[in-house]
This record gives structure tokens, sequence and C-alpha cells, in this order.
């Protein structure tokens, strides 16, 4: 008998710890690595799929997909703007304001090319 109520209180413990830690919102987060992908249509009928990972609020990425065919993806960090945000490798920059996208070649300001233009996002039809 005294074997049973220990097992039971052992069971009760152990379940109510799993349902404390599955309401913890930092659970969830961690569980769902806050990973949001977003269509882009752009000038010339381009489209540029991003994958934005803000698991850590301190430190964003964007994946930038420019063609799809490849699946090759560019790991861009977000880095300081005055307005919308601002993600680089290095040697691009995926800037977003809202709902829309452009990509340019990083430089000084005043060199930058724009290599992909007036990007809007859309919702991707399942």
């Amino acid at each position: 008998m005294m074997k049973n109520l220990i097992f039971l209180v052992g069971a009760i413990f152990l379940l109510a710890c799993n349902s404390n830690q599955s309401n913890n919102p930092k659970t969830e987060s961690v569980k769902n690595s806050n990973i949001v992908t977003i269509h882009y249509k752009c000038d010339q009928g381009k489209l540029v799929i991003v994958d934005y990972d803000n698991t850590d609020s301190q430190k964003g990425v964007a994946y930038v997909m420019l063609d799809t065919a490849k699946k090759e993806k560019i790991k861009m960090t977000i880095t300081m703007s005055a307005s919308g945000a601002r993600y680089t490798d290095g040697k691009l920059v995926w800037w977003t304001k809202g709902n829309t996208a452009y990509l340019m070649e990083e430089g000084n300001s005043g060199n930058e090319k724009v290599l992909i233009d007036n990007c809007n996002e859309f919702v991707k039809e399942k």
C-alpha cells in the first residue's frame, strides 16, 4: 500500500512539473524557435523567400533565398538602421520596412547598388 502511495505522489509531481513547463512562454518560444517565413514578389517577377529567426531578440537573423531552384540561403544578421529592419552578411543588405523590402550591395552611403527592388509580401497559396 505504501509503495502505491509513493508511486502515485511521484507521478502527480512529475505531471505537475511537466504541465508548468509547457505553459512557460520561454519554453514555448524555444520549442517553436520563432522562425517566420515570408514570401516576396519583386520587380521582374523575382521571388524571394526569407526565414526570419527571432529566437534571440538581441540577434535577429534572416535566411534569404534568392534562387528558389538552388534553395541556397544567405545568412544575414540584423544591424542598426534608422528605419525598418536591415540585415547584412557584409556583402549584401536585405532591407525591410512594413511589408516591403529590397536587396542591395553593401557599400558606403551613396555607393550602394540595388540588386532586387520593390519586393512585396504575399501569402503563398497552399
